[in-house]
This record gives structure tokens, C-alpha cells and sequence, in this order.
């Protein structure tokens, strides 16, 4: 508010300019280096059945050669994570991408501890543990949607919620329990749990 739209642009140009000298300067530093992305599963079968990772880790592939970097990517279960982050640390990757849409809060506390490699979590965040992270606006996505039904005139709304714990499925459900204290349209006796893979939700 208050920004004409000319000065707006200029603003993200100077930030996307800025962004592309750091990393040109980092590709620099790290000419070579290998970047690894870290498949966190604990048996959900989340990431299994979701396309999105696959077309994630495909432009996480290109992104890094583009810039210079060797990607390495690994999958690891929730068996054994203190000597798995122990052979992180001793192995030559320069810094760590895990993908931690699986990850319980007790394991990403292991790696905020132990892990001496940079790191960012991908797809996941956890409320009072100060790491980097990088996911979807879990909150925002849902309050939209509920304002976009209502604007709509639907009068009874209900939820469809995962039935696999996830930090973001979690965060989700939580903003449409908080949101139905001011939205009489809300009804949450109707929740149904359902697994967030499309063919077995509908059987």
C-alpha cells in the first residue's frame, strides 16, 4: 500500500538482481561442490504417492546444474537417523536440502543438533525449532479457500483431513478450526479423515 506499481518492480528486479549476484558469488566459492537432497521417510508413503516430489526433485536437479553444483540425492528412513547424520557430517557435500514433509518433530530436533553441514528443510516446518525451512503457505492456502466457499454461498462446510500425522496437514486443519469461530458457514462435526493419495481416497 502506498507503492505506485512502477516503484514496485523496481523492487523486484533490485531483489531478484541482488539474488542472482549471491549466488553467482557462492557458485563461485563452491565451483563443483556437490549439493545433496535428503529424502526423509517414515513409512507414511507420503512422498511415494504424490507427484509434486517428483517434479521437485526434477527442478532441484536442473537448478543445481545450472549453477555449478554436482545434485546428489539419498533417501533415508527414521531407523538409525543419529548415524546417518553422523555420516553426513563426514561426507564432502557442502551443504543439505532435506526434504522433511515426513519428518517427525523428534527427528528434525536430531538434525537441528547434531548436523554440522548447512542445511534447509524443504516442505515442513516445526514451531519453536529455529532452522531454515521452506514450504507452501499452509494457513494462508486455507483461509483463502474458506473465504473463496463462502463467497461462493456454501452453508455447510466441512473438512476433508489426512488421516497420516504431518506437520502441514496439521497446520492446515488448525487454521480451519481456528477459522470456524468466526464462520458460522464452518461445521467441524463434519471432518472425514482420508490418506492424501487421490486413488485411495476415493476407494
Amino acid at each position: 500500500p502506498g507503492v505506485s506499481e512502477e516503484t514496485r518492480q523496481r523492487i523486484l528486479e533490485l531483489k531478484e538482481a541482488s539474488l542472482l549476484k549471491n549466488i553467482k558469488t557462492i557458485s563461485k566459492q563452491t565451483l563443483g561442490s556437490d549439493i545433496g537432497l535428503i529424502i526423509f521417510k517414515e513409512g507414511s508413503g507420503l512422498i511415494a504417492d504424490t507427484p509434486f516430489f517428483s517434479e521437485l526433485i526434477d527442478s532441484l536437479d536442473r537448478w543445481t546444474n545450472q549453477n555449478a553444483f554436482h545434485f546428489r540425492v539419498n533417501q533415508v528412513s527414521s531407523d538409525n537417523v543419529r548415524d546417518y547424520i553422523d555420516s553426513l557430517n563426514a561426507s564432502d557435500m557442502a551443504g543439505l536440502l532435506i526434504l522433511a514433509t515426513e519428518m517427525s518433530r523428534e527427528n528434525a530436533v536430531l538434525f537441528k543438533k547434531f548436523l554440522k553441514k548447512p542445511f534447509v528443510f524443504l516442505d515442513a516446518y516445526f514451531p519453536g525449532l529455529n532452522v531454515d525451512a521452506v514450504l507452501m503457505d499452509n494457513v494462508g492456502g486455507i483461509s483463502l479457500a474458506i473465504d473463496y466457499a463462502i463467497k461462493m454461498g456454501h452453508k455447510s462446510i466441512g473438512y476433508l483431513r489426512s488421516a497420516i500425522p504431518c506437520q502441514n496437514f496439521y497446520d492446515r486443519y488448525s487454521r480451519f478450526v481456528s477459522e470456524s469461530v468466526f464462520h458460522k458457514e464452518l461445521d467441524t462435526s463434519k471432518v472425514i479423515q482420508l490418506t492424501p493419495s487421490i486413488d485411495q481416497a476415493c476407494e
